[in-house]
């Protein structure tokens, strides 16, 4: 939620309040590269986006 007051053109009050919702969670995943984390002697992780 953002709420504000500004001064209009004749200084007169403007009010103005808005409301977000963002359901954005969980848009990344990763994984343990297990063949390249064993070849290099190293622990290798891969991102990728998910589909909504």
């Amino acid at each position: 939620m953002q709420l504000g007051v500004e001064a209009g053109g004749e200084g007169l009050p403007l009010l103005s309040a808005n409301a977000f919702v963002n359901r954005l969670d969980n848009l990344i995943v990763t994984a343990l590269d297990r063949e390249a984390s064993d070849a290099q002697n190293l622990s290798i992780f891969r991102y990728s986006n998910i589909g909504r």
